[in-house]
């Protein structure tokens, strides 16, 4: 899966033939159609892959943060797209994403995904609550939807359900900045 994976990030699933696979898994194109039948099998399957190794790699990097301001700060620095690794995984994500938009199978693992990373930003919101570093309504129905949320969706197969609903629960950029 990694050249898999490598290979979609580089030059985009659209681009990207089972032959290009097979020759970068030094296997034939028949085994890749056995393991994976359709290249959007391919696209979900390379997702799967990069949020497991950005998960594994941000769980590791905030376990090591006991303070919930520095592990909130460090979960965004940790999100931002840099050369590189984080770089691909977001090219990965942002063609799922893409796909997601038109492909109505790739949605539930699209929001299995974003639950994860709204999972972690309250866990995250209740421990700086417990320390008192985070003030009570940082958890506020909405924060962690508006934070990385419903105004990311524009087309409304987000949480909500509603593609008519508009913004992110009155959750602004000013009220994010606050409660950071």
């Amino acid at each position: 899966m990694e050249a898999t994976w490598q290979l979609i990030a580089e030059r985009g699933s659209h681009s990207v033939r089972i032959a290009d696979i097979a020759r970068a898994c030094g296997t034939s194109t028949g085994t890749v159609r056995y393991h994976f039948p359709g290249k959007n099998d391919v696209l979900a399957e390379a997702l799967k892959h990069c949020v497991s190794q950005a998960f594994a790699r941000q769980s590791a990097e905030l376990r090591a943060i006991d303070d919930a301001h520095g592990r909130m700060l460090k979960l965004i620095d940790l999100q931002l797209p840099r050369p590189g690794q984080v770089r691909d995984e977001w090219s990965i994500r942002l063609q799922h994403w893409a796909e997601a938009a038109l492909r109505p199978e790739l949605r539930a693992a699209h929001n299995e995904y974003y639950d994860r990373w709204q999972d972690t930003v309250r866990r995250i919101a209740r421990r700086g609550q417990r320390q008192g570093v985070f003030r009570a309504d940082a958890e506020r129905p909405g924060l962690t939807w508006g934070f990385y949320g419903d105004d990311h969706f524009p087309l409304g197969y987000g949480r909500r359900r509603d593609p008519t609903a508009a913004g992110p629960l009155g959750v602004g950029c000013d009220i994010k900045r606050q409660l950071l």
